[in-house]
């Protein structure tokens, strides 16, 4: 989803649950009509940090000459892929099936 894409959407939703705020007249909120203000909320702190909705999936292979220094660079990636707002799943030995996962049509 492009900014400008997620932005809309963030415009339109928050439009929608002030058209339904002024339809209750003040009721008391139901538990989801609060958990979605929260999400909205969070959705918005995140727009504005400027980190728009995204979901892609990738296959990263790490390479090493030994398996210490390979487990030095497993960590680092974990680390750096925290900061970027990215979810790594590791699959060591796993390589065929993390690659069928991500291929369109697997192998």
């Amino acid at each position: 989803m492009t900014m400008e894409q997620s932005e809309a959407e963030l415009r339109n939703r928050k439009s929608s649950m002030r058209q339904r705020a002024k339809l209750q007249d003040q009721r008391e909120k139901s538990r989801d009509e609060r958990r979605e203000e929260k999400e909205q909320r969070l959705r918005e702190l995140e727009q504005e940090a400027n980190w728009p909705d995204t979901d892609h999936q990738g296959y990263v292979t790490l390479f090493a000459s030994s398996l210490p220094e390979l487990d030095v660079f497993d960590r680092d990636m974990q680390n750096k892929a925290k900061n970027w707002h990215m979810k790594l799943n590791p699959m060591k030995g796993q390589q065929r099936a993390a690659l069928t996962t991500i291929l369109p049509l697997g192998i």
